[in-house]
């Protein structure tokens, strides 16, 4: 048998396919996209009823590689070394560029990593989301090229996206028999988090709790973070007014043969030694918020310029 662990790649006309995959808010404003080679992957961020397909008409050159020599030496032309070797530091020596690093990019003449890049002659950017998985990050969608949906009500669909969840629970301690840890003594600790919101949900939030959108079988829905930074970086202004951040204290089992975060988060993604980001296993009830930072619309450009 195959290795199912290999990402399944549709070719069509010798051109590689990618979907439509993760698409949260982002505090810029560009007609962006986020595509992967990931089936399984992508459906994580889909609504459940179709994938779109696309293609990269343009040369991959075209897109930013933290992991290419000739793509970082034009880096260095806009950006100091301590900065370059922050975003190396955080992203993992030999990986692509991690989501939060991502937002060291920046000058004073282009403080969005996306206007700085556009500058340097990219159209996209490479980022590291999930081990055999490649992520793109595309400024404007308007440049790949469309191809058609999936259905993903379609059985043989159906089929790829479940070895995908599968190979991911084997691979992170999910799909644990909860038999097995009746005779275990349960011990609680607590674990801080943090959620960047969107201006507009945070009344919602403060009346009801985290709830994830999506619901709670997806283990790879991150709406969590153990560092502040990467909760700010996700957090969207509206009309430039203030920035919230949730500060939620979360008891989990301190003592369990599960993973450190059950029962109220899959197991984290572990980003560095400092951050991990969990995906939700159930809501977090209002009572587990204890504190609700507001950063005003100037702060917040201020630290992204200062990264943090």
């Amino acid at each position: 048998m195959k290795n199912i662990l290999k990402i399944i790649i549709e070719e069509v006309q010798g051109a590689k396919i990618y979907y439509h995959g993760r698409n949260s808010n982002r505090p810029y404003k560009g007609n962006y996209i986020y595509l992967t080679d990931s089936l399984g992957y992508a459906s994580g961020y889909s609504n459940g009823k179709i994938i779109q397909k696309y293609t990269i008409p343009f040369s991959m050159d075209k897109i930013f590689s933290i992991l290419n020599p000739r793509h970082l030496n034009t880096l260095r032309k806009y950006m100091d070394d301590a900065s370059i070797s922050a975003i190396i530091r955080d992203s993992g020596r030999g990986q692509e560029m991690d989501w939060a690093a991502l937002n060291y990019l920046g000058t004073d003449d282009y403080e969005m990593p996306e206007d700085l890049l556009q500058h340097m002659g990219f159209y996209g950017v490479k980022l590291k989301e999930r081990q055999g998985v490649e992520s793109i990050y595309v400024f404007n969608q308007n440049r790949v090229k469309y191809i058609g949906d999936v259905d993903m009500n379609d059985p043989k669909i159906i089929k790829q996206i479940n070895v995908f969840n599968s190979d991911f629970e084997k691979n992170n301690g999910v799909g644990y028999d909860v038999s097995e840890d009746t005779q275990l003594q349960q011990q609680q600790q607590s674990v801080k988090v943090y959620h960047g919101t969107n201006t507009g949900k945070v009344g919602s939030i403060k009346s009801k709790g985290l709830i994830s959108p999506l619901g709670y079988d997806n283990p790879e829905w991150f709406m969590v973070s153990t560092d502040f930074e990467s909760a700010l970086f996700h957090a969207t202004p509206i009309n430039e007014g203030s920035v919230y951040v949730f500060e939620f204290n979360v008891p989990v089992e301190a003592k369990s043969k599960r993973w450190f975060g059950y029962p109220y988060f899959w197991k984290g993604y572990e980003r560095t030694s400092t951050s991990t980001w969990f995906a939700l296993k159930q809501p977090l009830p209002r009572t587990f918020i204890t504190t609700v930072h507001e950063i005003t619309y100037s702060d917040w450009i201020d630290r992204k310029i200062k990264k943090y």
